[in-house]
């Protein structure tokens, strides 16, 4: 597929107040609940309820940005930004340090100081944005023991060059949080030192980014807090790659626990000469993490979900897209070293791509899913893993199928959305609870 000019194809995250949606539609926040039982009893579940803006196009047709969506498309309301109680045009930080709990600071267009927030602490969400059709770059920003800042592109257009979270080890954490349609030119860095911390970075553009002091362009340190860490990573877009602008998607390392990966999109995460393999979304001592409703395409790296140093305990991967492409670097669109305790359900395996199940594996189930154009489940000799009603995954069991599906967006759909198995193809009502085999938008 020959590259696009992107910068061309579409308008910047959040300019003139449009959200970072595929296809124009809603910016509202998705709602996901995932129960997972253990690997070992048979009884892992998962529910997810989508009531985000829907599908994006694939790197050929004219996606808008930010989100792929497993709910209906243009279903809900566009976001409006909230109306403006002071505008400013400098000393950004004295005016968010200044500002009254719930206040709305809007900001005129030109090019910010990279912003210190050091124990800047409200009690209800100030929100910085853009004026009304304002372009505003903030030059890079640090957080420090600060709570309830919402900074989002919404009215205008905003770029951050990047944020560094919480660097100052014994300090609280910063809490309450959040980042939504701006398009980012560098890195973030959160370490999520806390449980509950209250993180949503939603509706957001991470394109051509090079790695900064880990390898994503989101990773979340974890700290090894044994609870869930109360972050969401939603309905954004990370694209592009390359020589200079090589890094993983998102990276969730250090005791990372409970991060909430939904309904993004992943393309063209190219290798390039970086010496690390790019990864849509890496694992590394991370626990608890759930991937849900995300669309993975066009990229030669890995491709996908991957953990090559287990064990990453709970994983649980659901209702995703994985279009293999003929150039990925490994052929695994999902690996699992050492997994324990992993339920890998509804998902859609396009063109090859496999999932992996190796090295002190225990308790994992994967159901439910299914595979078109080769891949389908390799698992290291000599391991058990649950499996059953499947598609056309290479290995025999209750309820496992083999046969050529059909979806709604035809051969190669270009969307998400279009996944879903068309009405009388092999593979509906065939899931392990009665309903479709595959990704569920």
């Amino acid at each position: 597929m020959p590259a696009l000019a992107l910068t061309s194809l579409v308008p910047a995250c959040g300019s003139a107040g449009a959200p970072a949606t595929a296809d124009g539609g809603s910016g509202a926040d998705s709602s996901t609940s995932t129960t997972a039982g253990s690997g070992a009893t048979g009884g892992a579940e998962t529910t997810t309820t989508a009531t985000d803006s829907g599908s994006t196009a694939s790197e050929g047709s004219s996606a808008d940005a930010g989100s792929s969506g497993s709910g209906e498309s243009g279903t809900d309301p566009e976001p409006t930004a909230p109306p403006c109680d002071t505008t400013i045009a400098a000393d950004l930080v004295a005016a968010v340090g200044d500002a009254t709990d719930g206040a709305v600071i809007c900001l005129e267009s030109g090019t910010y100081p990279g912003a210190g927030f050091d124990a800047v602490v409200k009690t209800s969400d100030v929100t910085i944005r853009p004026a009304d059709g304002a372009d505003v770059t903030i030059e890079g920003m640090s957080l420090d023991a600060s709570a309830h800042l919402r900074f989002t592109g919404l009215g205008g257009s905003m770029r951050i060059a990047g944020i560094d979270v919480d660097p100052v080890e014994g300090n609280p954490a910063s809490i309450a949080m959040t980042f939504d349609h701006i398009d980012f030119t560098e890195a973030i860095t959160l370490r999520a030192r806390a449980a509950d911390m209250g993180w949503l970075i939603d509706h957001c553009r991470f394109e051509h980014i090079a790695a900064a002091l880990y390898e994503g362009r989101i990773t979340v340190r974890g700290y090894d807090v044994d609870a869930d860490q109360g972050i969401v990573i939603s309905n954004n877009l990370f694209r592009g790659g390359g020589e200079q602008h090589s890094s993983d998607g998102v990276q969730l390392i250090g005791g990372a626990n409970g991060v909430i990966v939904r309904d993004n999109e992943f393309t063209q995460l190219d290798q390039g000469d970086y010496p690390e393999h790019v990864d849509p979304i890496q694992v590394y001592g991370a626990r608890n993490i759930v991937v849900t409703g995300n669309y993975f395409h066009d990229n030669d790296g890995t491709g996908g979900f991957v953990d090559f140093d287990g064990p990453n305990p709970g994983m649980v991967v659901t209702n995703n897209v994985f279009v293999a492409h003929e150039g990925e670097f490994y052929p695994w669109s999902v690996a699992a070293n050492a997994a324990q305790g992993w339920l890998i359900q509804h998902n859609t395996f396009v063109g090859g791509g496999s999932v992996r199940i190796d090295g002190a594996a225990m308790d994992n189930v994967v159901r439910d899913n299914l595979w078109i154009g080769g891949g389908g489940l390799s698992v290291e000799e000599g391991l058990d893993v649950e499996h059953d009603h499947n598609l056309n995954s290479g290995w025999p069991g209750d309820g496992e199928i083999v046969g050529e599906p059909t979806f709604v967006g035809g051969p190669m759909p270009a969307s998400f959305d279009g996944f879903a198995l068309a009405p009388g193809s092999i593979g509906t009502g065939a899931s392990s609870t009665g309903g479709d085999i595959g990704v569920l938008p």
